[in-house]
């Protein structure tokens, strides 16, 4: 099964889902870093190591996060995880 990961905001990968959203004194809810901005976080520590370029670094980061978000997805759906609800 092949799988775009040049645009997968093309489909429904949880983009919009929030990684940390944060509750505030009134009870309502504040949207937190989005999931994909953590995971592109947490691949930019591997992604700068290969490059001086700060940009490419990022950039790279955001391709590994959007290949996590597609790989998520497919585990999700394979082992019939629910999706969780997207932030409004």
């Amino acid at each position: 099964m092949s799988t775009n990961t040049t645009n997968p905001t093309n489909t429904n990968y949880g983009f919009s889902q929030q990684a940390f959203p944060t509750w505030v004194a009134d009870d309502s809810m504040m949207p937190g870093m989005s999931l994909v901005d953590y995971f592109a976080t947490q691949a930019l520590a591997i992604a700068s190591k290969d490059t001086p370029n700060h940009f490419e670094a990022a950039r790279n980061a955001y391709e590994m996060a959007g290949a996590m978000m597609v790989a998520r997805h497919e585990y999700h759906k394979k082992h019939h995880v629910p999706a969780a609800p997207s932030s409004p």
